[in-house]
């Protein structure tokens, strides 16, 4: 990953020479303008320095042929990347540029000297245009496409030590910007790789996953307070490096009163066909038809309040091996094979969620005073602003047992517990799951689980679904805090 950042970087760094270089079209004003920001670039990561041994820039029909020799990134002192030597045309499109005709070596190579290693990533380019947009040092657009590609790691320090490759067949990456008005712009980045395969040298494993899919998009994205935002971090940044508190404490505040740049967020990934086998005994073995997770936010102007959730949804786990140990084995037995989870919350407090957002993204810059993460604000927001939580659907089906329901809960510091709510159960299939578990579970560990089984339908109101029986748990947490379970006080319930 850290190659593909580094191609981009030296892609995207020629597109940003300054306005008045690319208007004279000067040749030689703008190899001095690239070099000028790759080592800005350079100075903006720790430690890292981007050197190369020649660049050319030449007029070539409309636009201009960028031609890089030996280019290296050097990370530290242990660790390079050797990014050989890329070429492109770049070409003006109004305010943006166009990069095409872009050649890029075979292969890229990380050296890590303390490790002992290197990491050679193989590809075969099909196919690269992209759309750079000096205003937020951005690509706007892109088109990419390889094939046959491969992560190979070696061990420098051990030649008889078979390498370890990462098949990750054809990756396309795809980035496209729509200006919807002067006000609002949307975005949309997808990336998919696949087929995925990883064999131990050794024969003893591998790993599989038909396709891995990563999908996020922006939309209602304001430009000018995107453009604010970027320019105030480089700015923290800036401080930071000069070690000038009295300006970081200044920036970070503004940054923290900034309202979402965006109306809209969502972020998603997504495997199929996963499948991982070990022949060595005590291993789990595990297969999946799909999985993802997603999530999603919004934030409509001029409203105070917002949502954001969250959805998991899995197909067809199974899990086994042989000669597990006694928790593996109860982990095999009732794990879900499919699942249909969402989680959201609504009426969020816009101004709040985003400050504590910011809060903890900046708490990992090291500033200088730390940022105080402020959980009791949005609690107390929260509370002004009734803020709900809800999970439907909540769908969890494994091969004998299933649990099916919903639940809700609203902030009400008006309630005894400052919250109200309830949820409702329907377990099935816990009868057989019993039976399972008395007759495969070590005799040490049936005691423990079997009994807590039998405690839970003993807490469930027995009902026959399908022709079998069920237990069902209505859980209700009502103003005056006395919680119930299926119309009994919990607290007696539990010996309370």
């Amino acid at each position: 990953m850290r190659s593909t950042l580094s191609v981009t970087l030296i892609l995207g760094a020629s597109l940003l020479a300054p306005q008045w270089a690319l208007a004279d079209a000067q040749s030689e004003a703008i190899k001095t303008a690239i070099a000028d920001y790759l080592t800005a670039s350079s100075e903006r990561v720790d430690e890292s320095q981007i050197t190369y041994k020649d660049l050319t820039v030449a007029p070539d029909g409309d636009g201009y042929q960028v031609v890089f020799t030996d280019v290296m990134v050097v990370a530290d002192e242990d660790v390079s990347i050797d990014l050989g030597s890329p070429k492109f045309t770049v070409q003006q499109q109004g305010e943006d540029w166009l990069v095409s005709n872009v050649s890029l070596p075979p292969s890229v190579v990380l050296t890590d000297k303390s490790e002992g290693g290197t990491a050679t990533w193989a590809y075969t380019l099909v196919g690269m245009t992209a759309t750079w947009t000096p205003r937020f040092r951005e690509f706007k657009a892109l088109d990419a496409r390889m094939t046959d590609s491969t992560v190979t790691l070696r061990d420098t320090g051990d030649s008889s030590e078979a390498p370890l490759v990462f098949q990750l067949g054809e990756i396309d990456l795809k980035i496209d910007t729509v200006e919807d008005s002067d006000t609002s712009w949307s975005h949309q980045s997808v990336a998919s790789l696949g087929p995925i395969s990883v064999v131990d040298p050794e024969g003893q494993g591998s790993l599989k996953i038909t396709q891995v899919l990563l999908e996020s998009g922006v939309d209602g994205l304001d430009p000018t307070a995107y453009e604010t935002l970027l320019k105030t971090t480089a700015e923290l940044e800036a401080a930071q490096e000069a070690k000038d508190a009295a300006k970081e404490k200044s920036l970070l505040d503004q940054l923290l009163a900034m309202a979402p740049v965006a109306v809209g967020t969502t972020q998603s990934l997504s495997l199929k066909d996963l499948t991982f086998e070990d022949t060595e005994a005590g291993w789990m073995n595990v297969v999946m038809d799909s999985g993802s997770l997603a999530f999603t936010g919004l934030a409509p102007k001029g409203s105070d309040t917002g949502s954001v959730a969250v959805t998991a949804v899995g197909k067809g786990l199974v899990l086994s091996g042989k000669d597990l140990d006694p928790d593996d084995q109860l982990t095999s037995l009732v794990a879900p094979e499919n699942w249909d989870i969402k989680i959201a919350l609504d009426k969020l407090p816009v101004k709040e969620a985003n400050e504590l957002i910011m809060q903890m993204a900046y708490s990992a810059l090291d500033l200088t005073p730390e940022p105080e993460v402020g959980f009791p604000k949005i609690l107390d927001a929260a509370s002004k602003a009734g803020t709900e939580l809800m999970i439907k659907p909540l769908t969890l089906q494994g091969k004998q047992a299933a649990i099916t329901g919903d639940g809700h809960a609203k902030v009400d510091p008006s309630a005894a517990l400052q919250a109200t709510g309830g949820a409702s159960l329907l377990l099935t299939g816990i009868d057989s799951l019993q039976q399972t578990l008395s007759a495969q579970l070590p005799q040490e560990m049936q005691q423990g689980v079997v009994g807590a089984l039998v405690f839970l339908k003993g807490l469930g109101k027995a009902e026959t679904v399908d022709g079998e029986v069920a237990y069902r748990y209505v859980f209700d947490l009502p103003a005056d805090g006395n919680a119930t379970l299926n119309g009994q006080p919990l607290g007696a319930l539990m010996g309370n």
